[in-house]
């Protein structure tokens, strides 16, 4: 309790400390997401950290940068260390032991026998195969097949998550297999080995194409692999099988093939083929049978490499990066109040993890979008309109002249839109705009596609990255804030807490005031729809404006005891100057049993309730700053 005098020198309490007190026990009640054993290991851990760190050659090396707390910091580098490394070395034993084919094995078997998981895909199957067919002869039918994709060769693996990061690893030791005079003896051999087969001259040129032409690195790589499942070691039954696939690629001969990847320090690492084929199987959605089991694997690995950049591509840079992200991330931990710490950390890290499992999505909506340029073409018009685009633009590097290409261009055209229906048009409009840059005009100069494909490009990720990504987000972050509660400052607002957002901050600038223009700002508050409509914080605000007009009156107002639940004196009525709308309080209030004063200290997950009855001070600090109520 803090006591203040007022003009006629009576004492009146204000329970700032009591409020205080009243918050730091109600975040110890809420701390309860740690069990009793977990928050002790914890605990030894911080004390363990604060002995190496502090005094120490570390923490004066800490000290020397600017880092003032060396045991924040220890906390915060060690847990980045051990997420980042920790993590990805637990799922990178997983896969090549085999432990995660075996949980697929499991959850595959749970999903053939157990009746409501049979029943509940069953249910799925049947609701979809009218969506299904009704699609197949829908306008956008036409479409598959022709989806555009990203030109940048950085987009396309960022756009395809962590299969494309898998398939980026794989190719890159294919291609590192090739040396700078051309041989190709290893890559050739290797080819053999996975695939079964005597004659691979084919496979090496689809290789060679890759070291020339990045984009083709997908493509090519998947024929590949197609090639790889076609081995009679993992065929049972004439069949690709899951188990021997597995078998085969833990053999002693596909497990010893290795190579050491081309590329600056960030990038090179030794790529073991035979766990970086596991990887690509699951991610492709073959290390499992069922849906179940599929989706789970993928699940794990994608959420591991999300949380470590350790798994599919363990690169310098990517290491780094994990370790910068995590330690952000228990630097916001350690520094948030007491009883939110592991609803922040859990917030930073889910949002963290989510956004980039949630990108490749993101890429691919737009993207989808952007294909509807094409919509009401039929997917024959479609292909003539490419092949005769490719062909032009050989033509027009080989010197055809700028008229003939214009003019073969727009008969291109015409074929493409022959037949779109007029309500298609303003949709294949902006679908056009937003494929600025993917589908280059021959008749464009040099400067005029690059300035497309850079603005074009640009404006794709930050629709992503600003626009479409934050949506899929909520959905996640919803469902961490309820498994583990929700910080008071959230990364992640709603509407409610933009709206208690907005009250903070007017009782911010009420503080600031005179005792009558606090008045009449708290009259203007009380009108506010988010507070007027509600009925115990319309009470909680007349029971405020009751006070301030005894402040005003400058008559002492006693605090009630709280435990007995006295009530206080009755506070005779003046008329202040107020807004022709302003809403009159009652001249007589009642205090409640247990009153809490509005301070800006308050957890900002609490509304104001009824019940709280702010007293303004004589005092400085959270209260009214001093003054003097006679001038």
């Amino acid at each position: 309790m803090s006591i203040g005098i007022n003009n006629n020198g009576t004492n009146v309490q204000y329970p700032y400390n009591q409020q205080n007190q009243q918050l730091t026990q109600q975040q110890k009640d809420n701390f309860g997401a740690l069990s009793p054993e977990t928050q002790a290991n914890l605990q030894k851990v911080s004390a363990s950290a604060k002995e190496t760190a502090q005094d120490s050659w570390f923490g004066n090396i800490l000290k020397g940068f600017g880092i003032e707390d060396p045991k924040k910091a220890a906390i915060s580098i060690l847990g980045a260390v051990g997420v980042v490394f920790g993590l990805s070395a637990a799922m990178n034993k997983a896969v090549r032991s085999g432990k995660i084919f075996e949980l697929g094995k499991h959850l595959d078997n749970f999903a053939q026998k157990n009746k409501v998981v049979k029943n509940i895909s069953d249910g799925i199957k049947n609701t979809l195969k009218p969506i299904k067919k009704k699609f197949s002869k829908s306008d956008f039918a036409q479409l598959k097949g022709h989806i555009l994709t990203p030109k940048n060769s950085m987009a396309k693996p960022i756009l395809k998550g962590t299969w494309g990061e898998a398939v980026d690893t794989v190719t890159d030791a294919m291609t590192s297999m090739i040396t700078k005079e051309g041989d190709t003896s290893k890559l050739a051999e290797t080819l053999k080995k996975l695939t079964g087969k005597d004659n691979v001259d084919n496979l090496v040129e689809l290789v060679k194409d890759v070291q020339k032409n990045n984009d083709l690195k997908f493509e090519n790589f998947s024929k590949i692999y197609d090639e790889i499942k076609k081995n009679p070691k993992v065929l049972k039954d004439g069949k690709f099988n899951i188990d021997k696939f597995v078998g085969f690629l833990s053999g002693d001969e596909i497990k010893g093939i290795t190579q050491k990847t081309t590329g600056g320090i960030f990038v090179r690492q030794n790529v073991n083929m035979s766990d970086a084929l596991k990887k690509v199987a699951i991610l492709k959605g073959d290390g499992a049978k069922t849906g179940l089991g599929q989706k789970a694997q993928q699940i794990l690995l994608r959420g591991v490499e999300g949380m470590s950049n350790g798994v599919t591509s363990r690169s310098l840079m990517g290491l780094l990066m994990g370790l910068g992200i995590y330690n952000g991330v228990f630097n916001k931990a350690q520094d948030a109040p007491k009883g939110e710490k592991v609803s922040t950390f859990a917030e930073e890290a889910v949002g963290d993890m989510g956004s980039y499992m949630l990108f490749p999505v993101a890429g691919s909506l737009l993207y989808g979008a952007s294909t509807l340029k094409y919509l009401g073409s039929k997917s024959s018009q479609i292909a003539t309109y490419k092949d005769g685009l490719k062909k032009l633009s050989e033509q027009a590097a080989n010197g055809l002249s700028k008229a003939d290409v214009k003019a073969q261009y727009k008969a291109l055209k015409q074929g493409l839109n022959k037949g779109v229906k007029w309500y298609q048009k303003p949709i294949r409009a902006l679908a056009n705009f937003l494929s600025t840059g993917l589908e280059d005009n021959p008749a464009n100069g040099k400067v005029l596609k690059k300035l497309k494909g850079i603005g074009g490009g640009a404006m794709r990720f930050a629709l992503v990255m600003f626009a479409i990504s934050p949506l899929l987000i909520k959905p996640v972050m919803a469902a961490c804030h309820k498994i583990f509660g929700k910080p008071t400052n959230t990364n992640y607002p709603n509407k409610q807490d933009k709206i208690r957002q907005q009250q903070e901050e007017a009782m911010k600038q009420i503080q600031n005031m005179t005792p009558e223009q606090q008045y009449q700002a708290l009259v203007q508050l009380s009108q506010l729809p988010e507070i007027a409509n509600n009925p115990q914080q319309k009470a909680a605000i007349d029971q405020m404006l009751a006070i301030y007009q005894a402040q005003i009156q400058q008559q002492p107002l006693q605090q009630p005891n709280a435990q007995q639940g006295t009530t206080a004196p009755t506070i005779q009525p003046v008329t202040p100057q107020v807004t022709p709308n302003a809403v009159q309080p009652q001249p007589t209030t009642t205090a409640p049993a247990a009153s809490q004063p509005i301070s800006p200290s308050m957890n900002q997950n609490q509304s104001i309730d009824a019940g709280r009855t702010y007293i303004p001070s004589d005092e400085p600090g959270p209260g009214l700053a001093r003054r003097d109520l006679n001038n």
